[in-house]
């Protein structure tokens, strides 16, 4: 009986999670530099009623990922042609430009790694929508009340000379105000993709 060695296996999951921590570090970096450059990010379009040009490119790509399903379903069902979008999109077998689209058009479930979970069942939600005569642009940045913590969050790392991420954490914390690293880091991204993608479209 051969006796396998897994020195090498451990220090290359080792390695793999060193170098994992270091793209997570880099990226939240980035992302907070992004944010405390716009904190008016927080008040952007919560009382407006016209669209945000972050919400006119999901909108966009929506609509584009629709033409697109209505295209691949002029053979055969569309059902079926969502599913092989589906299949597509999660293979990671799609044009690089669709790809894009995709991540675009469906924010929530993409992020700084990838897309992930565009389903059959979302397309198909999105074409009856479109269908009814509703929109498809995402609303819930004028619904959903930012978190407790957002604001004093922003107004420490403000504050600090070298922003510190998790230090500003702990600060909200010792505040008696819930704060979650990973839901804080989340929120981070999710504002800095915002930031990226009014940029882009010239907002």
């Amino acid at each position: 009986m051969v006796k396998r060695d897994f020195s090498r296996v451990f220090e290359r999951m080792k390695t793999d999670r060193r170098m994992y921590l270091r793209q997570v570090k880099e990226q939240l970096a980035a992302d907070l530099t992004l944010v405390l450059q716009h904190p008016d990010i927080l008040d952007r379009s919560k009382d407006s009623k016209d669209l945000t040009p972050w919400q006119k490119e999901v909108l966009s790509a929506r609509l584009e990922i629709l033409r697109e399903l209505e295209r691949r379903g002029t053979e055969g069902s569309i059902y079926a042609a969502a599913a092989q979008l589906e299949r597509l999109a999660n293979s990671k077998s799609l044009s690089p430009e669709l790809r894009e689209v995709v991540r675009i058009a469906n924010p929530r479930q993409s992020s700084w790694k990838g897309i992930k979970g565009l389903s059959a069942s979302t397309l198909m939600r999105w074409r009856a929508m479109l269908d009814a005569g509703e929109s498809l642009a995402p609303i819930e940045d004028r619904k959903k009340p930012l978190p407790k913590w957002a604001r004093p969050l922003l107004k420490i790392l403000l504050e600090q000379d070298t922003p510190a991420f998790y230090c500003a954490v702990r600060e909200v914390k010792r505040a008696g105000i819930e704060c979650n690293k990973k839901t804080a880091r989340r929120f981070i991204a999710e504002m800095a993709e915002r930031i990226r993608a009014e940029s882009t479209s010239g907002g």
